[in-house]
């Protein structure tokens, strides 16, 4: 009698795979969320007054400023206007700025100078002050300068500046003083020029001060190397690491100028040309590259 063997084989069984750990390709894929009525009508409106001013930039940049600003961030406009008279103030010490005395913890740290811009005051630099003080770097300085076209007046008020900065810290060292600028517009252009002059530290320039050197240099709303006379000087001067700018998405002033500025040391943050001075993200990138 033959042994039959029967190979069975006993099923398997396995439990169901909850259906929310089910992940298909297709639900992986990120949905693109179609823009809002209210942001398509805000983009259109945006594209048509930059058409608009970039078209008169080309025949009066200062006009198309002021008309941007108006139209694009007209509450900023506001708050610079009602801020504005504030500037002359004498004692203009708000957040800290100023200081007629260093302390010995602050005589350690890099004093920091507020450059302006055209047709505008120290009162420009109440925003960014607040957001330095509560940052804990500086002691910060602040100017007001003429408008209109850069002339030597502009560069004596700056020399008187920052020989007054110069004899504060020298109560409390004989160390070089390494001095960063920040400037705004016409302040960038400033801001750029004043680091190259003291760079070359000579008695022929019209900004010399022997003791102070120049630290970082950020420009808001002016590209750096654009004009004719910091065109190629800043660079030469061993300055290129140390220059940084921010530009505003909504700037005329800026949207066309080409920059020397290393591409790691260039942002653009969402604001126009008067919106830099207030603006968060400006700010707090400001403060980045100061604490670096």
């Amino acid at each position: 009698m033959s042994n039959l063997s029967i190979n069975s084989t006993q099923p398997t069984y396995t439990q169901p795979i909850p259906t929310e750990q089910i992940q298909s390709p297709i639900s992986q894929a990120p949905i693109p969320q179609k823009p809002s009525l209210c942001q398509r009508i805000w983009t259109a409106y945006v594209n048509a007054v930059q058409k608009m001013v970039d078209a008169l930039g080309r025949r009066c940049m200062i006009l198309a400023v002021i008309i941007e600003s108006i139209l694009l961030e007209p509450w900023k406009v506001i708050k610079a206007g009602f801020l504005f008279p504030i500037g002359w103030k004498k004692q203009f010490n708000f957040h800290r700025l100023n200081p007629e005395t260093l302390s010995a913890e602050q005589a350690k740290m890099k004093p920091i100078l507020l450059i302006h811009g055209n047709y505008h005051n120290q009162s420009a630099w109440l925003s960014l002050a607040k957001k330095l003080k509560n940052a804990h770097v500086g002691p910060v300085y602040t100017i007001n300068l003429p408008s209109g076209e850069i002339t030597d007046r502009d560069c004596s008020i700056l020399q008187q500046k920052i020989t007054e900065i110069k004899a504060q810290y020298r109560r409390h060292t004989s160390e070089d003083i390494q001095l960063d600028i920040i400037g705004h517009s016409r302040g960038g252009f400033l801001a750029q020029e004043t680091a190259r002059l003291l760079a070359k530290q000579s008695a022929t320039t019209q900004i010399s001060c022997q003791g102070v050197l120049p630290g970082k240099v950020i420009a808001l709303g002016s590209k750096i190397g654009s004009r004719d006379f910091v065109r190629v000087q800043s660079l030469d001067a061993g300055l290129s690491n140390r220059l940084y700018e921010i530009n505003g998405s909504y700037d005329v002033s800026t949207r066309t100028d080409p920059s020397s500025v290393l591409p790691a040391n260039e942002r653009t943050v969402p604001a126009g040309h008067i919106g830099l001075l207030t603006s968060n993200k400006a700010h707090e990138q400001i403060v980045q590259w100061l604490k670096s």
